[in-house]
């Protein structure tokens, strides 16, 4: 087992960070802007962030930079979504660089060792001093960003802030302008000014394509066995992808694995559950756990549920070869209550370790 690394980044790439994040600061934009008052700023090689101001709602104060057209996406799934809707459901998709501002004791030791060769020592009694920067990759733990990320922000930052304070002058800006228009900032160095600043019309990025359909082959021995036994028309089945409560810190970057689970319906009993590394297919290991579940039980399920659509139409060939009805539902009930039961040990251990 590999532990994780910390990127190296020159020195000077991370006081430019600094120094711009303590304009940033110093400015406080979240007091006139929030986060859905986005800008777009395109990096060195064409790729676009999508800036939004964090701090309006009283919660985290800072800059949120996200990548490309998963964060343009996930922006408009966010700034869209329903005030009904579960925040947690965006938890594990998030595509950004982020620089929050807090105390000194939100920091690891990284961090703080970089800000004492920096010779910074944040500002006596300002409970946010502290820049806090983050790379967030979808499924993975929040991690110290790589150089080009670290450029990305330095670049990025000193341009959002002027537009803030551009911002601040016109204050319904974007009332003249459709809901799929944001301005384009200029290029890192140039000044911003609304002759420089270009409204352009972002449309969201087409959702990911669902993978193929799960190859069934039906001369396997595991397909063969599992074909053989009966039929139990009292025997139905759960299963979902969902991400595990802790990280693992395995490999260059800490990830969270997801738990392919197979639950009993009429009593939440765990069947069988793997863990997935982050490219692993969750299709082909949801069918292995179910195809190792049934064969345990000793009969096929009369149904299997799934919640998410993608696993819905991967697994539906493996199961109509089966000869097994494959439904989605909205809910999975039983593996909610597995679930919540999971993420109270897990609390509980953490509680402990502290």
């Amino acid at each position: 087992m590999s532990h994780p690394c910390v990127p190296p980044v020159p020195m000077e790439l991370w006081r430019s960070v600094l120094q711009a994040a303590l304009a940033f600061r110093q400015d406080e934009p979240w007091l006139w802007m929030n986060d859905a008052d986005a800008s777009v700023y395109l990096d060195g090689t064409g790729n676009p962030w999508v800036a939004c101001v964090l701090g309006n709602a009283g919660q985290v104060y800072g800059l949120c930079l996200y990548r490309g057209e998963g964060g343009l996406r996930l922006f408009r799934q966010m700034s869209r979504a329903s005030p009904l809707s579960d925040p947690a459901s965006f938890e594990h998709s998030h595509d950004a660089i982020t620089v929050w501002f807090g105390p000194k004791k939100d920091l690891d030791e990284v961090q703080v060792d970089r800000y004492r060769k920096l010779g910074y020592a944040g500002r006596k009694g300002d409970r946010m001093a502290w820049p806090d920067v983050r790379s967030h990759r979808p499924g993975y733990f929040a991690w110290h960003p790589e150089e080009s990320e670290v450029k990305a922000l330095a670049e990025a930052l000193p341009q959002v802030l002027g537009f803030t304070r551009l911002f601040r002058t016109r204050l319904d800006v974007y009332d003249f302008h459709g809901e799929d228009d944001l301005p384009l900032l200029p290029a890192s160095g140039q000044p911003v000014s609304w002759k420089t600043v270009e409204w352009r019309t972002w449309a969201t990025p087409a959702e990911p394509k669902v993978g193929p359909a799960l190859a069934v082959d039906e001369d396997s021995g595991d397909f063969r066995a599992l074909a053989r036994l009966p039929l139990s028309y009292e025997l139905e089945l759960e299963c979902d992808l969902r991400f595990m409560p802790e990280p693992v810190m395995d490999g260059g970057r800490p990830y969270y694995p997801r738990g392919a689970c197979v639950i009993r319906g009429t009593d939440a009993f765990c069947c069988g559950m793997e863990l997935l590394r982050p490219n692993d297919d969750g299709a082909a290991v949801a069918a292995a756990v179910l195809t190792k579940a049934m064969r345990q039980l000793g009969t096929r399920a009369r149904r299997i549920a799934v919640r998410r659509q993608e696993l819905w139409k991967r697994l539906l060939p493996w199961a109509q070869a089966l000869n097994i009805e494959l439904q989605q539902q909205r809910r999975l009930h039983a593996v909610e209550t597995m679930w919540t039961a999971l993420e109270e040990y897990h609390s509980r251990g953490s509680r402990r370790r502290r």
